[in-house]
């Protein structure tokens, strides 16, 4: 599964593999969050290949059809580098 960022287009943020049973998502890459579950997801979306794009799902859990997934924005992580003193 993705995890994107709409920001007006959907931008790719990390790949995630799903467990269905307890609705958790484990980042494999990118700079999402390490874990995701069901109440930090603001929309889930599935891949249609003959037309080649995400289209969202009415699905208010992953399925076997989420392909990606967008976050609440409060969810997200900061971009914001710390740096030492």
């Amino acid at each position: 599964m993705c995890l994107f960022v709409q920001g007006g287009a959907l931008q790719f943020r990390g790949l995630y593999v799903c467990n269905l049973d307890t609705q958790q998502a484990l980042r494999l890459a990118g700079d999402g969050p390490e874990l995701i579950d069901s109440a930090a997801v603001a929309a889930y979306f599935k891949y249609d290949s003959a037309a080649k794009e995400f289209k969202p799902l009415t699905a208010d859990s992953l399925t076997p059809t989420t392909a990606a997934v967008v976050l609440h924005a409060s969810k997200t992580k900061s971009k914001k580098k710390i740096g030492m003193r």
